[in-house]
């Protein structure tokens, strides 16, 4: 993503961000939709949403949208780094004590993982 890298706590700021959030929407509404949160080459981080004109989406949908979003704006070296949350089950292959958690896709230069809170 980009040509300009981001440091291990621009990294850590947005997994935070999506870890709090997820969790205040888990706690006023038990659920939300995927949504996320990237690194500008600026240094600005921006909230990301994303619609695709349904009243009741399918998640899916709305994460490919954003992560597409993503894709895009990376290429261009617009974003440096992002992060999207989804909630989900855990794959039992990973034998977690608890199946459902936030997912985070974390990505950057350098860096991609998916991250499982519970």
């Amino acid at each position: 993503m980009g040509d300009v890298g981001a440091t291990p706590g621009q990294l850590k700021e947005l997994v935070d961000y999506c870890i709090e959030f997820a969790r205040t929407m888990l706690k006023k509404k038990g659920d939300f939709h995927p949504f996320g949160t990237e690194l500008k080459g600026s240094g600005q981080q921006t909230a990301l949403g994303g619609w695709d004109g349904n009243e009741h989406p399918d998640p899916r949908d709305i994460y490919s949208i954003l992560h597409d979003g993503v894709a895009g704006r990376a290429r261009s070296g617009e974003t440096i780094a992002a992060a999207l949350a989804a909630n989900v089950n855990v794959p039992p292959a990973y034998e977690a004590p608890y199946r459902d958690a936030i997912r985070i896709q974390l990505e950057a230069r350098g860096n991609s993982r998916f991250i499982y809170f519970p």
